[in-house]
C-alpha cells in the first residue's frame, strides 16, 4: 500500500512541476483559474495482523484417555413360561386289510337239472299231476338248451372273448335260477288258464243247448 501511496504522490508532483513551466507563457495572454488541489486519497484501511497461532498444549502421556473398560453382560432374563413339551409324533394309522377276493363265480349246473321240480314248488292244490309237470319241464328243458346250444359264445379272431359272450356266460348261471323258481309256476299257471277258458266255452256250449 506504501508503494502505491508513493507512485501517486509521485505522479501529482509532476504534473505539478509541468503546469509550473508553463505558468509564465500562459499569464500574459490570459490569467488561468488556479487548479483545484487534486483530492487526497482516501486513507486505505491497513489490514489487521493475522493472530498468531496459539502454541498446542503438549500432550501429557498421564491425559491420553486410559480405553473404558467394556461393560459387564446382562444377565439374560429368567423365561416367563416355561417352553412347551414337544407333541409325540403320532402313529401312522395302520394300512387298511385288502379287500377280500371277489367270490368265485357259480359254476354251471347240468343241463338235465335244470328244470327240476322242487318239493315246494309244486303247489298242494295243482291241478296238473306231478307226471304231467315233469314231462311239461322236460320239453321247456329240451327247448332251452337247444337256445343255449343256438348261442355259443363268440370267439374273437385273436382267441379273446367278446364283452356280449363274457356278459352272456355271467348271465346264465342267473337265468337258470331264474327259469328254476319261476317256470314251474308259468306253465302251472298257463295251462291252468287254458283248462278254464275250455271249461267255460264247454258250459256257454251247454247252456245254449
Amino acid at each position: 500500500m506504501e508503494d502505491i501511496l508513493s507512485s501517486i504522490r509521485k505522479i501529482l508532483a509532476e504534473e505539478e512541476d509541468e503546469e509550473g513551466g508553463d505558468a509564465p507563457a500562459e499569464q500574459a495572454a490570459a490569467p488561468e483559474p488556479e487548479p483545484e488541489p487534486a483530492p487526497e486519497p482516501e486513507p486505505v484501511a491497513e489490514p489487521e495482523p493475522e493472530p498468531e497461532p496459539e502454541p498446542e498444549p503438549e500432550i501429557e502421556m498421564t491425559d491420553v484417555d486410559e480405553p473404558e473398560p467394556e461393560p459387564e453382560p446382562l444377565p439374560e432374563p429368567e423365561d416367563m413360561f416355561e417352553p412347551e413339551p414337544e407333541p409325540e409324533p403320532v402313529a401312522a394309522a395302520a394300512a387298511p386289510p385288502p379287500p377280500p377276493p371277489p367270490p368265485p363265480m357259480p359254476e354251471p349246473e347240468p343241463m338235465a337239472d335244470i328244470m327240476e321240480l322242487t318239493p315246494d314248488m309244486v303247489a298242494p292244490d295243482a291241478i296238473l299231476s306231478r307226471p304231467t309237470s315233469l314231462h311239461g319241464s322236460d320239453v321247456l328243458a329240451e327247448l332251452a338248451r337247444a337256445i343255449l346250444d343256438r348261442r355259443d359264445l363268440p370267439v374273437m379272431s385273436s382267441g379273446d372273448a367278446s364283452l356280449e359272450g363274457i356278459v352272456r356266460e355271467m348271465l346264465k348261471p342267473i337265468l337258470r335260477e331264474w327259469l328254476d323258481r319261476n317256470l314251474p309256476y308259468l306253465i302251472e299257471r298257463l295251462v291252468k288258464k287254458e283248462i278254464d277258458t275250455m271249461v267255460n266255452r264247454a258250459e256257454g256250449l251247454d247252456n245254449w243247448g
